[in-house]
């Protein structure tokens, strides 16, 4: 038996009506049906066409396949009994799958894609960025928040334009900051954009997608890594050490990469580096990142606060020095394979006085020494050297390069 192809005209009153006009083209390839067109007059359509509320539904999260298939069963049972035509939206509405909030957001999300016309009496505005469920920023879905820090939120968005899923970082504005204030954390921002956009690919870096300004906004999108940081992936179950230090040796191998392009990251740590499913690391967030040849212009540091997280943090960086150079992210890896040894960083987590003051006139405490207090199994001493080198707080004492370090590794690795 065919199926048939559904033809929905504009068709209704009100609300119907305004939807009919709305959801202009939407087809679907399924199992078992060849193709089904929701059009919005009576012309033939031939061919497969890129998905759209439809599939933004789907990616959101806010209906299954199952879903979809009850709707375009109802659809065509109203065809062959020659009822109303309904849209996807309108049934998924009627059976209870999506909301009319929702659908409008879908809606919007195809209008800031340029995919429909403005429909400017039903427009509204956007949810705030921390408000609950999902909302839309310029052609993006933001799905659900991942995160938050110092420079803003993070989201798991979808683009409307390609129907992929991004991680999409979205600038705080500082409420009562003065116009010179925002100037510099816009600089801040767009330099975070600039540093990623000039690093050639590497396959465990996050890539940059898009970037820009949007309602005032500085925003990038990057690769969305599945999977989670390395700070939640070191505290699962049946990680080995050879895994963990694989991962760092490669995390090590993509830092060497941007040293090589003239930049340094300067907030390395485990909230920092994605672990994918295939327990790849995948290195992100470069908004502290410093160019090797900039000017003393382009140095920014928001709100005047201490760039980077002290606890992961080299003296000289502590010490906000000049002379800060590609060493400081050894350091940092350092600090992260000492956390691997010992299951705690050398000066502890709190960014307080204390802690930067320790970090920059004691040296770490030897990770053999850490691990016999807590009672645990001894340290390899070679590994233990390892470490120290690369906690050394002369940076002419640490390993001359990532590479070094993650040459040092893979030989302990391949013994």
């Amino acid at each position: 038996m065919s199926v048939p192809t559904i033809q929905v005209g504009p068709t209704g009153h009100g609300r119907d009506a305004r939807l009919s006009r709305r959801f202009g083209r939407d087809e679907w390839k399924l199992p078992g049906i060849r193709s089904v067109a929701m059009v919005d007059d009576a012309r033939p359509t031939s061919g497969i066409r890129k998905p759209l509320l439809g599939t933004l539904a789907l990616k959101a999260g806010w209906i299954n396949a199952a879903q979809i298939m009850e709707a375009i069963s109802d659809q065509a049972q109203d065809f062959m009994e020659g009822r109303h035509h309904r849209l996807i939206g309108e049934v998924l509405m009627v059976r209870g799958h999506l909301t009319s909030g929702q659908v409008q957001d879908l809606l919007r999300m195809q209008e800031a894609a340029g995919l429909l016309p403005r429909v400017e009496d039903e427009a509204k505005p956007a949810r705030a960025p921390d408000a609950h469920g999902p909302s839309i920023f310029g052609k993006y879905l933001l799905v659900r928040k991942l995160g938050e820090g110092s420079t803003g939120w993070v989201y798991e968005a979808i683009d409307s334009t390609a129907g992929d899923k991004v991680a999409l970082k979205r600038f705080a504005r500082r409420p009562g900051a003065t116009p010179e204030e925002l100037a510099r954390d816009h600089a801040f921002f767009l330099r975070e954009t600039k540093t990623c956009s000039q690093l050639p690919s590497h396959p465990n870096l996050v890539k940059l997608r898009d970037s820009g300004v949007i309602e005032d906004q500085c925003y990038i999108a990057m690769e969305y890594v599945e999977g989670m940081d390395m700070a939640d992936w070191l505290t699962l179950e049946g990680v080995s050490l050879h895994q963990r230090l694989s991962l760092l040796r490669d995390a090590a191998h993509a830092v060497h990469h941007t040293h090589e392009h003239g930049i340094i990251h300067r907030d390395l740590k485990p909230r920092n580096i994605l672990v994918d499913r295939d327990h790849r690391p995948h290195i992100a967030d470069f908004g502290l990142a410093k160019l090797l040849k900039s000017t003393g212009s382009e140095s920014v540091t928001v709100s005047g606060m201490l760039a980077g997280t002290p606890a992961y943090m080299s003296p000289e960086q502590a010490q906000s020095k000049k002379s800060v150079d590609a060493r400081t992210d050894i350091y940092s890896l350092g600090v992260m394979l000492y956390e691997i040894i010992t299951g705690r960083t050398p000066f502890g987590e709190k960014a307080t006085i204390m802690t930067l003051v320790r970090l920059v006139t004691e040296p770490p405490p030897p990770p053999s020494r850490v691990v016999a207090e807590a009672g645990r199994p001894p340290v390899d001493p070679v590994l233990e050297r390892i470490c120290l080198k690369a906690l050394s707080a002369d940076p002419g004492h640490r390993h001359p390069t990532a590479r070094a370090l993650a040459d040092d590794l893979n030989a302990w690795l391949d013994r």
